[in-house]
């Protein structure tokens, strides 16, 4: 998403936005700025296909997304859930896509037990 507003402030499309950008700044100013929405509905276009694969090959019961810019994004993907939700699997169950409680701090606490044998 970064990229994608860097490339966007290069070609002068209008923003509010200025300089270096974060996701965090893309996710906060979407609802007014229509740049940094266009950076949002690129970055979910990209977030559908890869669960479309996703999807096809491992059938998973359940997608969790972690960190920051899940929590960033979550507000911005009803229809993206409501696509997944409704998208049929072999077996006849429903998928499920949720946000993790962990937040930002998923990533370190998989990494601790990964380390302390949880695992194994």
């Amino acid at each position: 998403m970064e990229a994608a507003a860097a490339e966007r402030l290069r070609r002068l499309l209008p923003s509010s936005l200025k300089g270096r950008v974060t996701a965090e700044q893309l996710c906060a100013a979407a609802p007014t700025d229509t740049m940094a929405r266009g950076c949002i509905d690129r970055a979910i276009e990209a977030l559908r296909a890869g669960l479309h694969t996703y999807h096809h090959i491992l059938f998973p019961d359940l997608v969790v997304f972690g960190g920051g810019l899940a929590r960033g994004l979550w507000p911005y993907l009803g229809e993206l859930r409501k696509w997944f939700v409704a998208t049929r699997r072999y077996d006849g169950r429903k998928n499920r896509l949720v946000l993790s409680r962990l937040g930002d701090k998923a990533a370190i606490y998989g990494t601790a037990a990964l380390a302390s044998g949880v695992y194994e």
